[in-house]
């Protein structure tokens, strides 16, 4: 005898939506979307990509009693774990694609794990089982590594304890942040990419070892040194070209000045001179992933910059 679970029925407010968070954000595949009149409703199955075991069926409420449980299925509870063979790499794409996560990695003795929210608020396990996982926390995020507990090591104190005490998680592009204003007003940038915040500020922090990757913004960002430091801030042309070097440190001190503007569509990275650096970066119009480009993921950009400039090649 032989038995599986082919489904697990996930009670969803809308069909389109929930199909656009999982496939879009998620990156599952739609397995199914088939349409069954004789009920009014639709059969849609969804799936982790390359998968081959249970999925998800996509269960739109049809009673109150039924909707109450829209996001809750579990009572607070994770209700579903979904497996990776790249942890790191998954967890940063989640954050990119703006997906919650209300617990931070870990490493456990089975791997290494996070919470996230989806787009009801039904919890989730992102989990690499085995060894294979707490390897590659080891080297995550850029160089910076976590304990059993989620608290980073091999760092500076300081540094640790302005992660916990101000709530930092990992950044994509290297570091540790927080967003703590987005402002309310709306503008609309002339490039037409649509509403944006009037502006947004972070916490940032980068323990040594860890870096800040190349990255574009379409926005200007402003850096402001708060602690540690000195922090070396580079910028690029659009097209790879024109190395600049910032140097962020108290005044008086041997750097340029505190603060530093980087214009809008410039390329820019940043490492710490010294055991870490403590910045707030504020982006006006504010910021979106969807304005955010890492210089990794423009071939051509890369070549040029390593070709260029192989001694900042590393922050690619």
């Amino acid at each position: 005898m032989k038995h599986a679970i082919a489904h697990v029925a996930l009670v969803v407010r809308d069909y389109d939506e929930a199909i656009a968070f999982y496939t879009e954000t998620l990156g599952f595949t739609l397995v199914e979307d088939t349409y069954q009149p004789e009920q009014d409703k639709r059969w849609v199955i969804v799936a982790p990509s390359g998968a081959s075991g249970s999925t998800l069926l996509l269960a739109r409420a049809s009673t109150p009693e039924q909707a109450q449980f829209i996001g809750n299925q579990a009572g607070g509870r994770v209700f579903l774990f979904l497996s990776t063979d790249d942890f790191w790499r998954d967890y940063h794409r989640m954050i990119a694609a703006g997906v919650r996560f209300v617990r931070p990695p870990s490493v456990a003795p089975y791997g290494t794990v996070a919470v996230f929210e989806d787009l009801y608020g039904n919890r989730w396990d992102l989990i690499e089982y085995g060894a294979a996982a707490r390897s590659h926390a080891d080297a995550a995020p850029q160089g910076t590594r976590v304990t059993s507990s989620g608290t980073p090591t091999d760092m500076h104190p300081r540094a640790a304890e302005l992660i916990a005490t101000l709530k930092l998680r990992p950044h994509p592009e290297g570091g540790f942040y927080r967003e703590i204003f987005r402002s309310a007003t709306e503008v609309a940038p002339a490039d037409d990419r649509g509403a944006r915040a009037a502006l947004t500020t972070i916490y940032f922090l980068l323990p040594k070892g860890a870096v800040s990757r190349w990255h574009q913004v379409t926005s200007d960002e402003v850096w402001h040194l708060y602690e540690g430091g000195p922090l070396e801030l580079l910028e690029l042309d659009g097209a790879g070209h024109g190395l600049v070097r910032h140097r962020l440190g108290p005044i008086g001190s041997d750097a340029d000045a505190p603060v530093c503007t980087i214009r809008a569509g410039r390329w820019q990275a940043a490492r710490p001179l010294t055991s870490y650096a403590l910045v707030g970066c504020t982006v006006g119009p504010g910021f979106d992933f969807a304005d955010f480009l890492l210089l990794a993921d423009d071939p051509e950009r890369s070549a040029v910059v390593r070709t260029e400039w192989p001694d900042v090649a590393e922050l690619i």
